[in-house]
């Protein structure tokens, strides 16, 4: 069996026990020796934490991490501390302390931020123009 939970499931009454989950990285953030990834599955979301103290070679994995990778997390479930909780998540009240850190599978493709338009060229909009053209004539003959 390749994991123990599934992300969402994982509540403050399973704090301390060992866990092994499987997922894709929603997030990565870097906060210098700090790294944390929101790990995502069909159940929830739930935030690992790597600490200094984990080992090199969890380390440069997690820092090697980028969205949409297929992971392999290990660790230890832990409360966290009162002021970091997010009452928006079913699973704001805890963190996994990543023990091992396995990429599965890597993305493939690189992905855009959902926020960055492409730009539009002029020659992209006389081109959308003169293939609707048809449609615009039909409208100017319509009564």
């Amino acid at each position: 069996m390749m994991r123990t939970h599934s992300c969402g499931e994982l509540r403050a009454s399973n704090a301390g026990s060992d866990v092994t989950l499987a997922g894709w990285v929603h997030h990565r953030r870097d906060h210098g020796k700090i790294v944390f990834l929101d790990l995502r599955d069909a159940s929830g979301t739930v935030q690992v934490v790597v600490h200094p103290d984990a080992g090199a070679e969890v380390i440069s994995a997690a820092e090697t991490v980028q969205r949409e990778y297929c992971v392999l997390i290990g660790g230890v479930v832990a409360t966290r501390k009162p002021g970091t909780e997010n009452p928006q998540l079913p699973t704001g009240e805890i963190e996994i302390s990543a023990s091992r850190v396995e990429v599965l599978s890597p993305s493939t493709r690189r992905m855009r931020k959902c926020c960055t338009p492409r730009p539009i060229t002029k020659r992209a909009g006389t081109m959308v123009i003169a293939r609707r053209r048809k449609m615009g004539i039909r409208r100017s003959m319509k009564p």
